[in-house]
């Protein structure tokens, strides 16, 4: 189950419990929560119900958006670079925590940083597990969508809509 930020019982040092885990990863405070880097990919999320990471889209911080300099922007491509290359070793069934809190990471820096990673972590999930031919609509959405029950219990985001896995698969 993700976690939700808004709920969790508060320590006496003002640090909700379940966020005391990421204490180690850099930027991870920024801001008030930290949304999974592959929960808006092109795959979605490969944990699930597991995730640790908080399952919706980022919104930009407040403030002025700066631009980070080029030598930690090329520090940032160098490292996300790095994860991708492991990620695109890796079994895709068995995704490495150190792949996961390493874009986590990254992503936490800025907006650029975040930016940065889900486009390059599209890229490279596209070429590892293409798209299938057909519109998201044509899976049946509309009937997913309209309904309150949904046909099964398997339901997965695909280009932004919710869809029956098994459906996907009977279709495609």
């Amino acid at each position: 189950m993700p976690l939700d930020r808004s709920e969790g019982s508060s320590s006496g040092s003002g640090v909700i419990e379940s966020d005391a885990v990421f204490e180690s990863i850099p930027g991870f405070y920024r801001t008030p929560c930290n949304p999974c880097v592959f929960f808006n990919s092109a795959s979605g999320c490969f944990k699930g119900q597991s995730c640790t990471f908080c399952h919706h889209s980022a919104t930009p911080g407040p403030g002025l958006l700066t631009r980070p300099s080029k030598l930690n922007r090329a520090r940032t491509k160098e490292k996300v670079e790095h994860l991708l290359s492991k990620l695109m070793e890796a079994d895709m069934n068995s995704l490495s925590d150190e792949i996961h809190y390493g874009l986590q990471a990254e992503a936490q820096k800025d907006d650029f940083s975040r930016r940065f990673c889900q486009g390059r972590l599209n890229e490279v999930l596209l070429t590892l597990q293409p798209r299938p031919s057909r519109r998201p609509y044509e899976f049946g959405c509309r009937q997913l969508l309209a309904s309150t029950q949904p046909a099964c219990s398997e339901i997965r985001l695909v280009a932004g809509h919710n869809c029956c896995v098994s459906e996907m698969l009977s279709t495609g």
